[in-house]
């Protein structure tokens, strides 16, 4: 990253995404699966009809990329300074468009 000095950051979302489907789900799974699921932030989101996984899956989004800058001193770094942008959006499956979230 540093040798890149790359100017532009995007976390991805996706409808439908089963990672966060499994993060909403009462049970969770064990293991390295469980680990990874472990790591994706649903925010105030229950349960998994459609309303809570597309809220789960922006949430997520969201604060992945505050966890990036919060993780790395030189993303932190070149954030204040303006040299990286942070964004995030959500990839829309059905037609293949990105929906790009508010800062």
């Amino acid at each position: 990253m540093e040798h890149l000095r790359v100017p532009l950051v995007v976390v991805l979302g996706h409808e439908k995404c089963g990672a966060v489907t499994a993060a909403l789900a009462p049970e969770k799974p064990t293991g390295n699966l469980g680990r990874l699921i472990s790591d994706i932030d649903t925010g105030e989101s229950t349960g998994t009809d459609d309303d809570a996984l597309s809220s789960a899956v922006r949430h997520n989004a969201r604060t992945q990329a505050d966890r990036m800058t919060s993780r790395s001193a030189l993303l932190k770094m070149r954030r204040e300074e303006e040299k990286v942008k942070f964004v995030t959006g959500i990839y829309h499956l059905d037609n293949g468009k990105v929906e790009w979230l508010a800062e």
